[in-house]
């Protein structure tokens, strides 16, 4: 159960960006290398990117957690595809009422959520989340591990909804396909998805100025001078701005001396973002285990 916490503390992005960028290594790495390194045949991991490589495995060997998840999928859809240039993700977006574990957005601008439901996680939102989901995107899918497969295609089997399982052994299989659903889309989930100068591009292409009022109603003049849009011209303008936020252009350059492990967390730090090139250097540094 200890090794455990360890696991799950090291795999976020603000541990990560201490580990990396602090003067002083956090004092729980050493613990949590101890811990696990009393459990391996290995005598000896040189550089900070072999030891994270290692917990890593450790995830996947037994605690298959959300990072681990998230993880797999960028690298399934957008790393090893080479789509990093022309697909975006974005994580924990809020819809309404739920947050959207991972999203992918494709070179048309089309999104689609994968709600992700570990073997340690319950059903017991799903169907909240789905619903809220399908109020700013057309396509679903919910991304489990073995326990929850048999549950879910009997619950979604007259739904819209995709399922995938993530097996043990790190391969995504499809077990029910998503197929497109436009029938909940809403105009104020869609627009609050959108950041102040995104909403405020879409009106100068299709409006040409601002609305000129106090500061006090200029949210709520912008919101109902949008809402005369047509929802599915609204919508793609909506998903292309989602889109725009997290592409990479030079994605061999971003990701070089990342071993996959790290892939979700290189492509959602800011910090990684601002000190790649320091941090692509801390993982060659040798440490002694």
């Amino acid at each position: 159960m200890k090794t455990i916490k360890y696991l799950n503390k090291v795999f976020t992005i603000p541990y990560l960006d201490s580990l990396f960028l602090s003067r002083n290594t956090p004092l729980t790495f050493n613990e949590i290398t101890d811990c696990l390194m009393e459990k391996s045949n290995k005598k000896r991991i040189v550089t900070y990117g072999e030891v994270l490589k290692y917990f890593y495995e450790c995830l996947k060997s037994n605690h298959q957690n959300e990072y681990y998840y998230k993880n797999a999928l960028l690298n399934y859809l957008l790393v090893d595809t080479k789509r990093l240039n022309l697909y975006s993700a974005i994580t924990e977006l809020p819809i309404m009422n739920s947050k959207a574990d991972f999203i992918v957005l494709d070179d048309k601008n089309q999104g689609i959520v994968y709600e992700i439901k570990t073997d340690l996680d319950t059903l017991q939102r799903l169907e909240t989340q789905v619903n809220d989901y399908y109020k700013a995107f057309n396509y679903v899918y919910i991304v489990t591990g073995k326990h929850h497969v048999e549950q879910l295609e009997n619950t979604l089997k007259d739904t819209r909804v995709g399922i995938i399982e993530l097996t043990d052994n790190g391969e995504f299989v499809y077990k029910k396909k998503a197929l497109f659903n436009n029938k909940s889309i809403s105009f104020d989930a869609l627009f609050r998805l959108l950041r102040k100068k995104e909403y405020e591009s879409i009106i100068l292409k299709y409006f040409e100025k601002l609305p000129q009022t106090t500061d006090f109603v200029y949210y709520q003049t912008c919101y109902k001078l949008l809402e005369t849009l047509d929802l599915d011209v609204f919508q793609n303008e909506v998903h292309t701005l989602l889109r725009k936020r997290n592409l990479i252009k030079n994605s061999d350059e971003y990701f070089k001396n990342i071993p996959k492990e790290l892939s979700f967390y290189a492509y959602f730090s800011k910090q990684y973002r601002k000190k790649k090139f320091d941090i692509q250097c801390h993982l060659q540094t040798k440490i002694s285990v």
